[in-house]
């Protein structure tokens, strides 16, 4: 049912209307087809793949510094998420404005930002319930009091409004630089292409902005939790952690920087990869509206126009007929030597990043962060499970590793 549910045409759902409170809708809110993918179109250069590989030196310096605070920072046991989280900021600060927010070099959650965006009603849990409850939704979105109530403002001391404050703090200083910044980032590569085509209401300053916040919610906590489910998966697995170990040592031989090129060709360590994603996939929905000018029928019954349909990449990750059994359990193998009839299903019911025309802008990124810096951790270090229900972990340089 995926393709039916998710083909070009298809319009979201109520759902995804608004409730940042921002002045302009983002390529995640536009619901109608046709303005989705003008939207896309406009910010597809920055995300692409190419342009990701041109800031990798950047963001590979960010993950070489974490791996090495990482053991010589913690005396203790620590929460990896936690720590993961200061890394996949500072890589969206990269994405986003051309420069890390400095968790990392400062190596402490800075101004309280990450603690104060996920308390009160306005963080990012409480926007989504808002959005899956249209009385609450509209209640938010088109009354002064729900806006008060229930929407974030820069001026919030917690909640999502905490990173909207940022972003402001982080465009102000962008041009406080003089736009010194990495001609790559998201903003200079929207204002470079509104200085050639001139004004368009895709790249006014409101869109952009909202496009800026967009990235940063979109590409830190998710990202963060599967770094932090192959770490921990790999690391409690002592046969699965020594094959990705001499995967990893039989690719340094032949020397070389590391790089996403390097990454990307290990096998074992995609393996593990894949099964992080589908081990910890999410229930987000991501709900269509079926429209008048096709019919879809579920189980023999045709479905009237109107009518909402989803799916999750938790709902697939669990499909028996696409990845077998045994699926509580973490098995990298799972994906080693499959059938060709096996990847063809799992690329064709890929949901990690959404499904069909209008999956995630940043997967290039997401994926760059992800193998390199799952590399670099079981290259240089030696990782110690404590209690992986709260996802304790401690780290030890390996002395041939040292830098």
């Amino acid at each position: 049912m995926l393709p039916e549910i998710y083909n070009m045409k298809a319009n979201k759902s109520d759902f995804y209307n608004s409730s940042l409170n921002e002045a302009s809708q983002t390529v995640f809110s536009e619901k109608h087809n046709v303005a989705h993918i003008a939207a896309r179109r406009s910010l597809a250069h920055a995300y692409s793949m190419a342009n990701v590989k041109s800031m990798e030196p950047q963001i590979q310096e960010v993950i070489d510094k974490w791996v090495t605070r990482l053991c010589t920072h913690e005396e203790k046991p620590f929460a990896l998420y936690d720590r993961v989280l200061w890394l996949t900021f500072d890589v969206i600060g990269i994405m986003a404005f051309g420069e890390p927010f400095g968790f990392v070099e400062e190596w402490r959650d800075i101004r309280a930002m990450l603690e104060r965006a996920s308390k009160s009603t306005t963080s990012g849990a409480y926007l989504e319930i808002i959005n899956l409850i249209p009385m609450l939704s509209r209640l938010a979105t088109r009354t002064r009091i729900g806006r008060w109530l229930l929407l974030p403002f820069p001026t919030d001391k917690v909640g999502t409004g905490v990173l909207k404050a940022e972003r402001d703090a982080a465009w102000a200083k962008y041009f406080e630089r003089k736009q010194a910044g990495s001609a790559q980032c998201l903003l200079s590569q929207l204002l470079d292409k509104r200085t050639k085509l001139g004004q368009d209401a895709l790249l006014g300053d409101d869109r952009i902005k909202a496009e800026l916040l967009i990235a940063i919610l979109a590409g830190t906590t998710t990202t963060a939790t599967i770094i932090t489910s192959v770490l921990l998966n790999v690391a409690e697995r002592e046969e699965c952690c020594a094959q990705l170990s001499n995967e990893i040592t039989a690719a340094q031989e032949s020397g070389g920087k590391v790089s996403y090129e390097l990454t990307r060709s290990l096998s074992y360590l995609g393996a593990c990869i894949q099964e992080a994603f589908r081990f910890s996939a999410a229930p987000t929905q991501f709900p269509r509206v079926v429209d008048s000018s096709r019919e879809v029928e579920l189980y023999g019954v045709r479905l009237p126009p109107g009518t909402i349909l989803s799916s999750s990449s938790l709902i697939v990750a669990r499909n028996e007929a696409i990845y077998g059994s045994q699926l509580d359990d973490f098995l990298p193998e799972r994906w080693i030597n499959m059938s060709e009839e096996t990847k063809k299903a799992r690329r064709k019911y890929d949901f990690r990043f959404g499904y069909g025309a209008r999956t995630c802008l940043g997967k290039n990124l997401v994926e760059v962060e992800i193998y390199n810096t799952v590399f670099e951790v079981f290259r240089r270090t030696e990782v110690r499970v404590h209690n992986k229900a709260k996802g304790l972990i401690s780290m030890q340089l390996r002395q041939s590793s040292c830098m």
